[in-house]
């Protein structure tokens, strides 16, 4: 599965040591700049529209406590594009797989990289959706 991280700032991470309920406010952060991050790559991908079915798969899990004690949240493509069903791949195409043959290329297709401009596209309202929250939920 194509996936696409993203880890809250060492600025942030920094503030949120010093609070006690780093627990609550850090999944919070996440799940709501999550959405964001998913807007921007479907925007990065509408200029590649075919079907829309690949654009549609963009989704977002909410926030988890990772093994080392971090959070992190996680952009996915799901599911299969349908129209690209044959007889001998009757689901389709892999929406992720679609996603990396459009991101890094093919034997068949040139790369067009949207993953990384989708990134620095939403990276600054990410990062100020994330001390919105910070600061409305930690002076609770």
């Amino acid at each position: 599965m194509a996936e696409f991280k993203f880890v809250i700032p060492a600025e942030i991470t920094r503030q949120l040591q010093r609070i006690a309920n780093l627990d609550d406010v850090a999944p919070k952060m996440i799940d709501e700049a999550g959405p964001i991050l998913v807007a921007s790559v479907k925007r990065r991908l509408a200029v590649h529209r075919r079907t829309g079915a690949l654009e549609q798969s963009v989704k977002f899990r909410k926030a988890k406590k990772a093994k080392g004690g971090g959070y992190y949240g996680k952009a996915y493509f799901d599911g299969y594009d349908r129209s690209a069903a044959t007889p001998s791949n009757p689901q389709g195409v892999a929406n992720d797989i679609k996603a990396m043959a459009l991101e890094w290329g093919s034997t068949k297709q040139a790369a067009t990289p949207f993953l990384v401009s989708a990134k620095k596209d939403c990276e600054r309202e990410v990062v100020d959706t994330m001390q919105e929250v910070f600061n409305r939920e930690a002076i609770k």
